[in-house]
């Protein structure tokens, strides 16, 4: 079945209380808003994303345009605010971008199993949704932001934008004096950590049963990668027990990657064990 969500885009205020836009004003902001929508349900699912933009009419008073959007996800319209969410954090990037009000994202930390980006901005943190922290740090989505909501509100008279749901519930509201918090800007962030957690089978290639430092692992994929050991039981396990095993051992490890990203580099990717799970081996060997 067709999932579509209907929602009107309103450009108001004196400058557009005639009910008359810029023909290429308007062009340019639906384009946008089709792009927005498309990008952001891609970047945030995937290539297999297919989502619709259709323009279904004009309203009186104002300058109202009704849309819908056809076959986008649930997540895409909670962080594009065109649905209510249920996250505690903030999750639609038109808070997130009101709050931080054009400054510059010192830093983000992400933990991707909690989906949870904290937002370090000037002395304040804040925390969004993960989808919202992609969108909040995506070119092209801040591209077509601006064009969406802060090139349409260079006006002389006062103008503002809304965005309403179908049952005119205002989703957000921005007005002129406010429009700067929206436009685009060069550099959205100065670093970015990214977090994962998951299970893995790997072999260790190399050990140092003094130090959580020396070790190295090699992943299911052949690639041979060095790592912190932060499991101290394991240690302590095998220290205690003077217990072998072979580099032909397979361990299920729970492992941590940290990668982070300074003006959309990756300058630095660091790895560790954080816990030993299972040891693969013969009954009378196994040291987990």
């Amino acid at each position: 079945m067709t999932n579509q969500t209907e929602f009107s885009i309103v450009y108001g205020g004196d400058a557009y209380s005639d009910n008359q836009i810029d023909a290429r004003t308007l062009g340019n902001a639906l384009s946008s808003l089709a792009t927005l929508i498309e990008h952001s349900d891609k970047l945030l699912n995937g290539e297999g994303a297919s989502p619709k933009l259709t323009v279904k009419a004009h309203k009186e008073g104002s300058f109202e345009v009704i849309c819908e959007a056809i076959d986008i996800s649930r997540n895409t319209l909670e962080a594009l605010g065109l649905t209510t969410g249920t996250a505690t954090a903030i999750g639609s990037i038109w808070a997130a971008l009101d709050i931080i009000k054009g400054k510059k994202i010192a830093e983000i930390n992400t933990d991707k199993r909690s989906g949870i980006s904290k937002l370090t901005v000037g002395n304040k943190e804040l925390e969004c949704t993960e989808d919202v922290k992609k969108l909040l740090t995506s070119q092209a989505i801040r591209k077509e932001i601006d064009q969406l909501v802060y090139k349409p509100l260079q006006t002389e008279k006062s103008s503002l934008f809304k965005l309403k749901s179908d049952d005119q519930e205002i989703l957000t509201e921005v007005e002129k004096n406010s429009a700067k918090s929206f436009k685009k800007k060069n550099v959205l962030v100065q670093k970015d950590i990214e977090t994962e957690e998951k299970e893995v089978n790997v072999h260790f290639a190399k050990v140092n049963f003094s130090s959580v430092r020396g070790w190295s692992i090699i992943l299911p994929s052949g690639e041979q990668i060095t790592v912190a050991m932060n499991d101290e039981n394991f240690l302590e396990r095998v220290n205690t027990n003077q217990t072998r095993f072979s580099k032909d051992d397979l361990f299920v490890v729970l492992l941590r990657t940290e990668t982070v990203t300074e003006e959309d580099i990756i300058t630095k990717t660091t790895y560790s064990i954080d816990r030993v799970i299972r040891h693969r081996a013969a009954k009378e060997r196994r040291i987990i």
